[in-house]
């Protein structure tokens, strides 16, 4: 399927892209739920429902009341919250509706290193630039990868690859230890 970013923009420019978001969340977790009974579901949020906090909480509990007992991760991107107090508002009241909290596509920006440590999620998700041709990469590279996945597990986190591919691919990653894995 193609993309959703260009309707995002066309949907950001008027100031309907928490409504899209909202539209593209509830779609997903009803398609999700009919082809994986009782899986756990990785949901995204556009960075702007972050500025709205109450609006996507009340959005989450609806979607859990829908299709319990499925089980709800709420992945942010880099650019939803960075501010620390935020983060930790954010995680508690996911904590308290019962649902994981995901940093997505780390590595691929902005270091998430300070939330990790201050906010540590239930999942990061390992951007596929760091993953994509793992198996061919520079010493370099993956041992940068390796010291992250390491860093990740210590506190606790799930760490996941996105984006893996090859066979090749999910054997490095295994290694490393990643305990979920994503292909595109």
């Amino acid at each position: 399927p193609p993309a959703p970013w260009p309707l995002f923009q066309i949907a950001e420019s008027a100031g309907l892209d928490i409504e899209l978001s909202e539209l593209f969340r509830d779609v997903g977790i009803e398609e999700a739920v009919k082809q994986a009974p009782g899986a756990t579901l990785f949901v995204n949020t556009h960075p702007s429902e972050l500025k709205d906090m109450r609006r996507l909480m009340m959005g989450l509990t609806k979607a859990l009341n829908t299709f319990r007992p499925h089980k709800l991760v709420l992945e942010i991107h880099e650019d939803g919250v960075s501010d620390l107090k935020k983060m930790h508002a954010l995680q508690s009241d996911l904590k308290a509706l019962g649902v994981g909290l995901a940093y997505d596509d780390f590595g691929a920006g902005q270091s998430r290193l300070q939330e990790m440590v201050e906010v540590p999620p239930d999942y990061v998700k390992f951007d596929m630039s760091l993953i994509r041709d793992i198996d061919t990469a520079s010493s370099a590279k993956r041992e940068m990868v390796q010291s992250l996945v390491t860093f990740a597990k210590n506190p606790g986190i799930t760490t996941l690859a996105e984006g893996v591919e090859t066979q090749s691919e999910l054997d490095v990653c295994q290694e490393m230890g990643f305990e979920l894995i994503q292909g595109y």
